[in-house]
């Protein structure tokens, strides 16, 4: 099977999943971009083919772009895949969906689509959105919460398959173990104070580092030596830094970007993780901070909550804009006795899935060669077949 992807850019945490695509089926990978202007990943080279089509970005780097693009046509049919993912809803992905439509190829819109975004405000992004998602041969939906946007938005609920973004568990598993082992994550605890919170994102207003803000005084008349550390890096950093002076807020540490390796070892070291997003269509790090065995709060708007976190079981749900259950949630989590502790982690790492990128590709090529049969298109002699 010969599978194309459109995607905005070449996302690290997707770059697994691609490769291991790459091993069952000829793939290649159409980005609208090979970088953001608001994000600093920087992309390293890949074992599968890529190709950056000519356009522009509107938006500077406080939110996010626009893309505009020509040239996806004449990519695909000089490709010629079997089926397309398309990873998002420009005028490249219509142009792709148009191709397929003319060539008798099939479609699957695939993404991390939700309802709550702020982008679901705007009346044209969702007339595309309805326009393309009910032209579709099928949907991968990155979430529970994807999955409800596609029904939404026409997609029929018993033949969309819900993928959730896989994460490297294993590898983050691994280095929050060393990290134990070898004394790191006691060093940062003592390091930055205790309790301590942590939380790892993008410094932008939709990630809800204000509202975690805001709540942080009321948990520090019940723990007095609470800190938290931001880990990331963004347009809204001197805000913050702003509002910890403002608040007077003591042991907040921002840290910049750092390594996978460093994040895990900052997991590893939490008291609590907390994922304070006002809008976040997935939110990978909950799946990361799970699979460092370190106690979580996530948000509400975030996709990843619903599929990963049974509410007082698993971990903890919160609302970000009520800024006294934000701060009563965090201080119930840190008052739990070690073993309830270790108890709701277990049960949250039973929850997660087993991973990693190999059942990921396995789920969308499995998915793929289902829609491509059904809709009457031939897997070619040639194809790399399921392991």
């Amino acid at each position: 099977m010969r599978l194309a992807i459109l995607t905005n850019i070449l996302a690290p945490y997707r770059i697994p999943l691609f490769e291991e695509l790459a091993k069952r089926c000829d793939l290649e990978v159409l980005l609208l971009a090979d970088r953001h202007a608001n994000r600093n990943w920087k992309a390293p080279r890949v074992g599968f083919s890529t190709r950056v089509l000519p356009g522009i970005q509107i938006g500077g780097a406080s939110v996010d772009p626009v893309h505009l693009n020509v040239g996806a046509w004449s990519a695909l049919r000089a490709f010629r895949p079997d089926v397309v993912l398309g990873g998002g809803f420009t005028p490249a992905h219509l142009a792709a969906l148009a191709y397929c439509r003319a060539h008798r190829r099939r479609h699957i819109c695939w993404g991390e689509l939700h309802l709550g975004h702020p982008s679901e405000a705007l009346a044209l992004r969702r007339w595309v959105r309805h326009v393309m998602v009910r032209a579709s041969d099928g949907w991968i939906a990155s979430s529970s919460a994807t999955k409800d946007a596609f029904t939404h938005y026409g997609a029929d609920p018993l033949r969309v398959r819900v993928s959730l973004i896989p994460v490297r568990n294993a590898m983050f598993r691994h280095a929050a173990a060393e990290a134990r082992r070898s004394g790191l994550s006691d060093s940062l605890r003592n390091r930055c104070g205790m309790p301590l919170l942590l939380g790892v994102g993008r410094l932008a207003p939709e990630k809800g580092w204000v509202e975690l803000l805001r709540a942080l005084p009321a948990v520090r008349r019940e723990f007095p030596e609470v800190a938290l550390v931001i880990a990331g890096d963004g347009p809204q950093r001197a805000q913050i830094e702003a509002l910890v002076d403002e608040l007077a807020l003591e042991r907040v540490f921002m840290i910049g970007m750092r390594t996978a390796e460093e994040i895990a070892a900052l997991y590893a070291a939490a008291d609590l993780f907390v994922l304070p997003s006002l809008a976040e269509p997935f939110g990978a790090v909950l799946s990361e901070a799970i699979a460092c065995g370190t106690l979580t709060a996530a948000s509400v708007h975030a996709g990843a909550t619903r599929d990963l976190i049974v509410p007082h079981d698993t971990g903890f749900v919160i609302e970000p804009r009520d800024t006294a259950g934000f701060a009563a949630t965090i201080c119930r989590a840190l008052h739990l006795s070690p073993s309830v502790r270790a108890a709701m982690v277990a049960r949250a790492a039973e929850r997660q899935p087993t991973d990693d990128s190999i059942a990921g590709a396995d789920d969308i090529v499995s998915y793929a060669r289902d829609v491509a049969r059904h809709r009457g298109v031939s897997t070619p002699a040639h194809a790399t077949p399921n392991p």
